[in-house]
């Protein structure tokens, strides 16, 4: 599917296996690309199950969130789940914990950074433990996925890429307008390359923001690590 549509993936239309997202300005715009997406099936001989789609909506639930001109956020039914989630007995289920909270991880600042108290519970050589710390970062994290920002979309309004560097710690978020659209942190463990730029790459997916950042003024601070 993604090579019938490759000259216009993440330009007008994204692909999921067999599921077909197709995002316009307007209204004509939108009657313009569904007429080229679906000459293009019938090209190479798929079918479409009407009953299964939806034409001309301004807001839709998309692999757990939920999207509309205001921008990106996650699915409600998903946040009620995280909020509800009931404090983990096992590794096992800290790891299910934090597999729910890591698809979200872009609307948790710093998410590498924060929720390494419970990653570390998940290691071979930890004995497991359930710490203050621990509780407070689970909650922690409940808090963050049920006060989230909505993920604003570029467009023409100004736009930052800021890294930071620090000790144990390394990423950048990409702001357009102010707003964090995006952004990733991680935990350093042994060597790691210390150039900010190198964060980027990283940290900025490719298919949405790469093709911005030549055109991006980029800022750096550091990110001071506290003292245990």
């Amino acid at each position: 599917m993604n090579k019938i549509f490759h000259d216009y993936l993440d330009k007008f239309i994204v692909v999921y296996l067999d599921d077909i997202l197709i995002f316009s300005r307007t209204v004509e715009e939108d009657a313009e690309h569904l007429k080229l997406v679906l000459g293009l099936l019938r090209q190479h001989q798929y079918k479409v199950n009407l009953e299964k789609c939806e034409f001309g909506r301004t807001k839709i639930l998309y692999l757990g969130h939920e999207i509309s001109a205001d921008g990106l956020r996650p699915d409600d039914a998903k946040v009620a789940s995280i909020r509800d989630w009931p404090r983990p007995q096992t590794v096992t289920e800290v790891k299910s914990f934090l597999g729910m909270t890591g698809y979200y991880r872009p609307f948790v600042k710093n998410y590498s950074t924060t929720t390494s108290p419970l990653t570390d519970l998940t290691r071979l050589d930890t004995p497991w433990e359930w710490t203050e710390e621990c509780e407070a970062t689970f909650r922690k994290l409940k808090y963050a996925l049920t006060h989230y920002e909505t993920k604003y979309y570029g467009g023409s309004r100004e736009k930052m890429l800021e890294t930071m560097q620090g000790i144990g710690a390394q990423g950048c978020e990409f702001l357009v307008a102010g707003r964090v659209v995006s952004g990733n942190f991680q935990v350093l463990s042994g060597i790691e390359l210390p150039p900010e730029l190198a964060s980027i790459f990283k940290a900025i997916p490719e298919s949405v923001f790469r093709k911005d950042i030549s055109s991006t003024e980029i800022r750096q601070r550091m990110m001071q690590s506290q003292a245990s």
